[in-house]
């Protein structure tokens, strides 16, 4: 990329500055210190151009260092949420892998032929004490009789 030259006056100082910058990008940053250092000066008579020329530049390398780790915050938020997709593409991919599967079953049993249900198994006889199980008969042929009513 060719190199860019700009005559910039900076609280009335004429600088040359050389970048691969374009030259609008070059007027603005020249702009924007410009017009942080004037504000310096403004503020407080006292200071002298080199004394708001660095409060300046700490105000940016202070502004440029919260900026950069934001970004670095941010960055890592995206890579937190990219892994988080990633995972859930896995569940989702298994989940469909889950309903085809089930889909085939269900596809599987309609398509079987019917058998009629089973007779549920009777229920077994209680077993009882010699004493005990005979008296249980004489209070069945009791309960049969009182059917026939």
């Amino acid at each position: 990329m060719a190199l860019n030259r700009l005559k910039a006056n900076i609280c009335g100082t004429s600088y040359t500055l050389v970048s691969e910058e374009s030259l609008s990008y070059m007027r603005d940053l020249v702009a924007q210190v410009d017009a942080e250092m004037a504000q310096i000066i403004t503020d407080d008579r006292r200071m002298s151009t080199t004394m708001a020329a660095v409060l300046t530049a700490v105000q940016n390398a202070d502004k440029a260092t919260k900026e950069s780790r934001a970004a670095d915050e941010l960055r890592l938020q995206l890579k937190r949420m990219v892994d988080e997709c990633e995972h859930l593409k896995d569940q989702l991919a298994d989940a469909r892998a889950e309903s085809a599967r089930l889909q085939k079953e269900l596809l599987q049993l309609r398509t079987a032929p019917s058998a009629p249900p089973a007779a549920p198994p009777a229920a077994p006889k209680p077993s009882f004490a010699p004493g005990v199980r005979d008296a249980f008969s004489d209070f069945e042929e009791i309960l049969d009789e009182a059917e026939d009513f």
